[in-house]
Parts: C-alpha cells; structure tokens; sequence
C-alpha cells in the first residue's frame, strides 16, 4: 500500500503536465502513487499522459468525458486512493522536491494530527525566483493567526482546536498543493469535494475538514503556484457568488461553534465581500 495518494485533475494543460507529474514522481521521499484524471482533454494531454504512465508505474490514468468542474475530477481520483494520506496537485503546479518527506514526519510523529499544510509559492516561469517569499509569508500568516498556533518546534506550528474559527473569519491558508491530510477523514462520501460550485469547491472543503481537527502548520514553501492566462477562472463575478455561498453555508454549520461576536464579524466579512 503506498503511504500517499497524489490526485491531479488536468484539462488541456499539455504544457505543463509533464513538470507537475515529475516533480511528484522526484520526489525525496514516501512510497507514492500518483492518480491522474483527464477531465476530456482535447489537446495532447492524453498522449503525454499515455507516454508518462508508460515509464512510471507509480502513474494511473483515467479518463472522462469534460465535467468542467474540478472536484468532479478530484472526487474520481479520491475514488481510486489507496494510500494512507491524501495530497493533490493542480496539473500546472509544481512540488518542491522535499515536500513529502517534510510532511509526513509530522503525521509519523503525531498521531493526534488530522491534517498539515505548509507554505507555497506564487510564479510565473521561475518557481525559485519569481517571488521573493512564500505567500503565506507576505501575507504575514503567522502574526494574524498567532493566538491560534503553538510552535512545538523550529518551523512545526500546531493549531489550536479553534483554528476552524481563524479560517472561517479571517482567510483559508491552503490551497489544494499545500495540504495533504489522512484519508480516513474523506471516509464519508459526503465529506469530498462539493460538485455543484466552482471556483471555491477547494475552500469549502478545507473549512468542513478543519472544524473539530487537530491541524500542523510547516513554515516553509513546498508547492509552487503558477499564475497564467489559462489557470483558475478570472471571473471575479464568478468568484464573489461562489464564496458569498461557501461562507454562508459555512456560518451556518458553525452556528454551534461561533459565539455571538464571532457571528456577527462573519456576517460583517460576507457583507463586505
């Protein structure tokens, strides 16, 4: 049984595939496998992805007709998981050669944690130079949420029980490449992605798997995110609709967790949206 399952959902992205699934498959450490999903691709992805799979047979392949929704394509990929924790990679993104074997120290060495994100990068062409320093670094992660970590060691955060309240009102510090998580927590069908929204099904699935678990924070960058025309949808319409919707599903299922002033700044950071 491999220790991690590494999903990517790809969609006409023959430029970049071939670097995602390499930098998984270089990986430093861990017995992986790495689960790909064409979601209909009509350019030459399924011929890189049939080359590649045919040298690496840690490379599963499947293929379906266009859903045109992420999580559908991810949802598949958890579907076929074997390994004992959960990680994704978007198919224009990269891994940092030392991710896994950073990460899964964490869960070895503590049973008690659920889920472990770290730092990642935002780039263009460069990974390694285009930004100066990590995003959650910029955007000064550790000083807005400091009343919710604990540093156990140099670099190792542990969160606070009440993390969920953090992400909930102030930002969700993950993206799909800076999280991995055990896969007992998708145990129920109904805790993977959502299929009926997008953008935004990524960060509604954070928020509904870090409510009432222990959560690891590695302070370092170890995924890199590229930015281009062809990524992630640029509709900023799109994007306001979506996460008025996922946050206010979410201030509902927190409704026992949050107290009163807490509801009130959640229903102040949706109105300002």
């Amino acid at each position: 049984m491999p220790e991690v399952s590494v999903i990517v959902p790809v969609f006409n992205c023959d430029a970049y595939i071939e670097d995602c699934l390499q930098s998984i498959a270089n990986q430093s450490a861990g017995h992986l496998e790495i689960i790909v999903v064409d979601d209909g691709s009509t350019d030459r992805t399924p011929a890189v992805l049939k080359k590649l799979a045919s040298l690496d047979n840690r490379i599963s392949v499947y293929s379906q007709p266009n859903s045109g929704y992420a999580g559908v394509a991810r949802n598949v990929g958890i579907s076929h998981a074997t390994g004992r924790y959960i990680a994704f990679l978007d198919a224009d993104d990269l891994y940092h050669p030392n991710r896994i074997e950073h990460v899964l120290p964490v869960f070895e060495n503590r049973p008690d944690v659920d889920i472990v994100f770290h730092d990642h990068k935002l780039f263009r062409t460069q990974p390694q130079q285009d930004e100066p320093s990590g995003f959650l670094e910029q955007t000064r992660f550790l000083s807005r949420a400091t009343d919710y970590l604990k540093q156990i060691e140099n670099g190792l955060y542990i969160c606070r029980e009440d993390f969920y309240t953090f992400i909930s009102l102030d930002f969700i510090p993950f993206r799909t490449s800076s999280i991995m998580f055990r896969k007992e927590l998708l145990s129920a069908r109904g805790a993977w992605f959502r299929e009926d929204i997008f953008p935004g099904e990524d960060g509604d699935l954070w928020l509904r798997l870090t409510k009432g678990r222990r959560v690891a924070f590695v302070n370092e960058v170890l995924s890199y995110y590229r930015q281009w025309p062809g990524g992630v949808s640029r509709d900023p319409v799109r994007h306001l609709l979506t996460s008025i919707k996922l946050h206010t599903d979410n201030l509902e299922r927190g409704r026992t967790v949050f107290n009163e002033q807490e509801r009130r700044q959640y229903r102040s950071k949706i109105a300002r949206q």
